[in-house]
């Protein structure tokens, strides 16, 4: 397959000869996008090459032929441009408005709004029907290789993404509730991300928004009100004052979530005798959750910037109640029932400040640094009471986690050109200590579940270097990144050697782009890292219910991925093929607990070695007012964990809409599902999701209004089962996606905020 890949790269690098470049721009300068410029024969007019220019307003044509040839540039809105071929750079082309007006009729032309750019996908919002959705989120929602909604999106085969706007990294996701569609330039997807990023990133999403206005205040309200089971409502409140070089921000948001979901579990344990646990529950869920973020800015120039940002959030009262029956059988035999009650109840208080510091030091050297402070804490209780239904004799269970957390984190790096490419390089170090005390208050169950305090300290420092080199058609893009970890674990105050380790990884990155014509491809190699997250190293166990236990694990190790990923664009199509071999596998896996026959717990374990196979086709054509998207895609793991193979292909597909309709309203409509398949050691059953949208903006487009229907056919159901040597757990649950909402935006004076703080660290992810 590797073979294949270069096969194809370096026969269509063959044909590249002459190389047509230019830039276009408008009379006052300005870079002009998605202009066409295409190459023709003197002779006859024949097209030969055309191509599109990027955002700088630059284009490149590859062609055989350039002798007695000219170049047609045109645009909507300005006049047609001709020019004949006399030498390869064109130089500077002004491209001057087209003042003729037919009457009151509106002439709209397609430009593309997708395309492969090197390693990455760029995707047009302004002046498209993509600018028309409502916010940030319906637009993501939108992209080829993007799934998710409501500030939680993931990348096909690469998982959360870091997202940025305006280079800014996203450190609240509300903000792409508030950020509205309209507001929105380009969104660019980069699917390998250079070493300058953390080896844990396995995605980047960058959001470009429309120039800022001139001084004064500037706001937006957000609103979104909510009815599945229950009622719950979400309000967002975003200020910000300008004067001249300065900056203040402040913004306040109060979030109501409430559900109700049915579920149904069973684990079967085998050893000699057979152990069935059979339950049913109705669970209900209730959090309120508020923010506070206020900073400055002060920017006297493009050229410099600084500022500061501290934010506030508080979980006063998260409350879940479960409550339900409990039916156990010996070889088939019913021995015991119980009526349940679990009540679960939580507390979290984080603090986060963020500051930074950019500097053009001069015409292509950049300076910057960031600096993060975070510190939080949590407390989680749990009372199960269960009720033997034949006795009425009772179990009750009471156990309390108390956490609390700090991060400190700084990264300072350099951009320069040397020789024609560019160079970039930095350092970055943190510092993390993540405290958890477990204390278990039922005497007999804390023989099992013992009380216990654990500590892990880590320290972090990491180098990175990138260079990045173009030559006709191609762009070279090499970089490496060095970390070294000390990570320390204490468990009821003693050392632990096993588990503390200390790590010095190299984690290198090689992306080779071409493009000609429409025809645009990009072949990379990359190595990441996924580390467990402080829940997941945990050393405490939680009782789920007399037969079913959680824990977690402070022996797991990194997981390390090595991947090679061929991307290809043409036009509306758009494909990726990866493949991926997988050291120390985090898994999530049932196993019996201790010696006890007729108990399952609940981990994480690593498996040595697997592979992985990915592969993802989008198509976004466009027929007058409806633009349709077609999305398919395959996972294939390679992966076999106690004598039990989990090879069964998992699919999933996507079919988007969107429709201008008259007097300005947008309907959108998405379906999307999954076949039958294994991801990791769960095999999940089909399931598919219909959600319906109406969008309208009013009042000179100050307020965006947006109805929608989610799962409208309620068929998005959670349904898998995993089965190893002599365990099986199979849940369903139902969801609770089926529902009508009702978003509302308003905003004055829209601006673009000049704060470029970005996280120094991606650590803070794992707290």
């Amino acid at each position: 397959m590797k073979k294949l890949l270069f096969f194809i790269l370096l026969c269509n690098f063959g044909y590249a000869n002459a190389q047509i470049s230019g830039k276009v721009v408008d009379v006052e300068n300005q870079p002009i996008e998605f202009v066409n410029v295409s190459l023709h024969s003197i002779q006859d007019s024949s097209l030969i090459a055309g191509e599109t220019t990027n955002k700088r307003g630059e284009f490149e044509i590859i062609s055989k032929i350039k002798e007695n040839t000219f170049l047609k540039i045109s645009s909507i809105g300005y006049k047609t441009e001709f020019m004949r071929i006399t030498q390869n750079n064109v130089g500077k082309v002004t491209l001057f408005s087209d003042t003729t007006q037919l009457g009151e009729v509106i002439v709209k032309a397609y430009r593309p709004i997708y395309r492969m750019e090197n390693n990455s996908l760029s995707t047009r919002i302004e002046n498209t029907v993509l600018s028309c959705l409502g916010n940030a989120n319906d637009v993501l929602a939108q992209l080829p290789f993007v799934s998710g909604e409501d500030g939680k999106f993931i990348v096909f085969g690469r998982g959360e993404p870091l997202i940025y706007i305006n280079n800014r990294v996203l450190q609240d996701n509300d903000e792409l509730k508030n950020l509205k569609s309209s507001d929105i330039e380009e969104v660019k997807v980069i699917l390998t991300p250079g070493s300058e990023y953390s080896s844990s990133v396995g995605a980047v999403i960058h959001i470009s928004t429309r120039q800022s206005r001139d001084d004064g205040l500037s706001g937006s309200l957000y609103a979104l009100f909510r009815k599945r089971r229950l009622f719950d409502h979400y309000e967002y409140l975003d200020l910000d004052l300008r004067k001249k070089y300065i900056d203040y921000f402040l913004k306040l948001s109060y979030d109501k979530t409430v559900f109700r979901q049915n579920q149904k579990d069973q684990s079967v344990l085998t050893s000699g005798s057979t152990y069935i646990a059979n339950n049913e529950r109705v669970m209900k869920y209730s959090e309120n959750y508020w923010e506070a973020i206020t900073g400055v800015n002060y920017s006297s120039s493009p050229n410099l910037s600084t500022g500061i940002r501290y934010s506030f959030s508080q979980r006063p009262q998260i409350k879940g109640d479960l409550e339900g029956n409990t039916f156990h059988y010996i070889n088939d035999l019913n021995d015991k029932n119980f009526h349940s009650q679990m009540v679960l109840s939580r507390k979290t208080r984080r603090d986060y400040l963020n500051a930074y510091f950019y500097k053009k030091l001069k015409e292509e050297t950049d300076l910057r640094f960031d600096f993060d402070y975070v510190n939080g804490s949590n407390k989680n209780s749990q009372s199960s009471d269960y009720e033997d239904s034949e006795t009425h004799e009772s179990i009750l269970v009471n156990s309390t986690n108390k956490g609390n957390y700090s991060l400190y984190a700084g990264k300072i790096q350099m951009s320069i050109s040397l020789f024609g490419a560019d160079l970039l390089f930095g350092a970055e170090s943190s510092s993390t200590c993540n405290n958890q005390k477990f204390e278990m208050r039922n005497k007999e169950i804390a023989e099992e579940l013992p009380s216990n305090t654990s500590t892990a300290k880590q320290e972090l420092f990491a180098g990175f270097l990138s260079y990045k080199y173009t030559l006709n058609a191609l762009l070279l893009d090499i970089g490496m990144r060095y970390e070294h970890i000390d990570f320390k674990y204490y468990y009821n105050d003693e050392f632990k050697k096993d588990q503390s380790r200390i790590y010095n990884n190299w984690f290198p990155n090689l992306s080779l782009s071409y493009q000609v014509n429409n025809i645009k491809m990009n072949l990379s190699y990359r190595t990441t890292v996924r580390r467990p997250n402080y829940f997941n190293l945990r050393s405490d166990v939680s009782y789920n219910d007399p037969y079913l236990y959680e824990g977690g694990n402070p022996s797991l190790k990194p997981m390390f991925t090595n991947s090679l990923t061929y991307l290809f664009g043409w036009k509306d199509l758009q494909m990726e093929i990866s493949y991926s071999k997988i050291n120390d596998n985090l898994l999530f896996v049932i196993e019996r607990f201790k010696d006890k026959e007729d108990i399952a717990l609940f981990t994480m374990r690593n498996l040595d070695n697997s592979e992985r196979l990915d592969a993802n086709i989008s198509f976004t054509p466009t027929y007058g007012r409806w633009r349709p998207a077609f999305e398919f895609g395959v996972n294939k793991q390679y992966l076999r964990y106690e004598d039990v193979n989990y090879n069964r292909p998992y699919c999933f597909y996507r079919w988007g809409n969107i429709i201008q309709l008259p007097n300005d309203f947008n309907f959108i409509l998405n379906i999307r599902g999954n076949l039958k398949g294994h991801n990791s050691l769960q095999m999940h059953k089909s399931s598919f999701r219909t959600d319906l949208k109406l969008n309208k903006s009013i009042l000179k487009d100050k307020v965006d209004l947006t109805f929608s229907v989610t799962d409208l056919f309620g068929t998005a159901l959670e349904e898998w089962d995993m089965t190893t040597s002599s365990l099986h757990f199979n849940k369903w649950n139902d969801a609770d996606l089926r529902g009508i909402n009702l978003q509302i935006i308003y905003k004055f004076n829209p601006s673009r905020s000049k704060y470029k703080g970005q996280s120094a660290t991606n650590e803070i992810n794992r707290l």
